[in-house]
């Protein structure tokens, strides 16, 4: 068998990509932490302004994606500088290892040779850097056309929504299994891509797959790989991974998802007073910038006469709206608001058109507070109650929002 040959400009560029290596690892590590914020408030936005089916699978998969990199980078950062601290003490010591100074006794046993030095190791190290890089940048290309397969589904389920027969719903279900399949054949190799007859079956649908998730892009690469690899060894490594992946991306989108936190043991966090559950995020002094926000009010403590509450207008309340009036020009978001202090029905509110300079559009009004005492009150703020039917039914959550505040007119602020 003749040996590939490996041009002299790309053996050089091997031999000295460690430097670049550690300037893109550390950079992409820094930019990925950035990077996950503003994706769990781009999808937020999204889903604020528009219907995205598919919109919480899409969040998962591009927090994997990018939990994917980060980590890869970080594995990939510190190999490189363990591989570079070897280089460095074999460069300092270029006698190798003096054995004869080494006592151990039995059982313990030195596997190092006379004036041996780290050559093989640095290798080694070398190899794992090279693999992690390449399984990190790889595995997101993988995520990103396995997204668009996912997205196309799911464009095919809206199409076929209209024309809702049993042969649609087979025609999409049966292309989610081939989709899963289609998956499974990626995670193992190539597995049923081996099973004679079945490849005819499978051909069609496969090949197209490949066609819409760019596969052919990184098809070579990907054999290069599964070729050589000891696939066992590469299964548990990339199952941790995978675990760790998973976790941190969980981590980073279970308020957003409003899932449980599954590491949180505490069993009454849930009770921890008999008053209503103080959520920051409803005091507008408390919001951060380019983050979005249901609904607020100006802060915990009011000092003044009037008190700002501030909805943002979510799409998903344009069903409510259409309600409101026969007529187009008259339909208006500030019509299926009501608004309580207490157990007083707050009445002729005046609503205004606004946004926020993170970028939310809304309405807001001053509510009064003469008439009510220093101490805690509670605001409620819900679609009135004849609308309430259509809410739940097009499973707008929390139609009604609670937030306790406190009234101080003695404050000089």
């Amino acid at each position: 068998m003749q040996q590939r040959q490996i041009p002299d400009w790309l053996k050089n560029l091997q031999e000295n990509s460690w430097e670049l290596e550690l300037l893109i690892s550390g950079g992409a590590i820094f930019s990925l932490f950035q990077v996950s914020d503003a994706f769990i408030t781009w999808m937020d936005t999204i889903g604020m302004i528009a219907s995205l089916p598919g919109r919480a699978v899409l969040i998962m998969i591009g927090m994997i994606g990018i939990k994917v990199l980060t980590l890869g980078f970080i594995i990939h950062l510190s190999l490189r500088s363990y591989w570079l601290a070897l280089v460095c003490i074999n460069f300092v010591y270029p006698e190798g290892i003096n054995v004869y100074k080494i006592k151990w006794k039995t059982p313990f046993k030195i596997k190092a040779e006379q004036n041996g030095d780290l050559q093989h190791q640095i290798t080694h190290v070398d190899k794992q850097c090279g693999v992690v890089m390449f399984m990190s940048i790889i595995s997101v290309f993988v995520i990103i056309g396995l997204t668009l397969i996912f997205m196309g589904l799911i464009g095919i389920m809206v199409l076929l929504e209209s024309n809702s027969t049993l042969l649609s719903e087979y025609t999409f279900v049966s292309l989610f299994i081939l989709f899963l399949l289609y998956i499974f054949d990626l995670l193992s190799f190539g597995l049923l891509r081996k099973i004679p007859f079945l490849t005819y079956i499978l051909f069609p649908i496969f090949k197209l797959y490949d066609i819409v998730s760019f596969r052919a892009f990184y098809t070579e690469p990907l054999l290069m790989f599964n070729t050589n690899v000891v696939k066992w060894k590469f299964l548990i490594k990339a199952l941790v991974f995978s675990l760790f992946a998973i976790t941190t991306a969980y981590l980073s989108i279970y308020k957003t998802m409003h899932w449980p936190n599954l590491f949180d043991k505490r069993e009454y966090r849930w009770q921890m007073a008999d008053n209503d559950y103080i959520f920051y995020g409803a005091y507008m002094d408390e919001w951060k910038e380019d983050k979005t926000y249901r609904i607020g009010i100006s802060s915990k403590v009011q000092t003044g006469n009037f008190m700002e509450l501030f909805v943002t207008y979510h799409h998903i309340y344009d069903d409510l709206i259409e309600q409101t009036s026969d007529i187009d020009s008259l339909k208006n978001f500030d019509k299926i608001l009501q608004v309580q202090i207490d157990s007083t029905i707050v009445s002729n509110l005046e609503w205004f058109p606004s946004s926020k300079t993170n970028n939310l559009i809304g309405v807001t009004t001053m509510i009064p507070l003469n008439s009510f005492s220093n101490g805690h009150h509670t605001v409620y703020v819900y679609t009135e109650l004849k609308h309430k039917n259509i809410h739940q039914e097009n499973e707008v959550a929390d139609y009604k929002v609670t937030i306790p505040f406190w009234v101080d007119k003695n404050s000089k602020h």
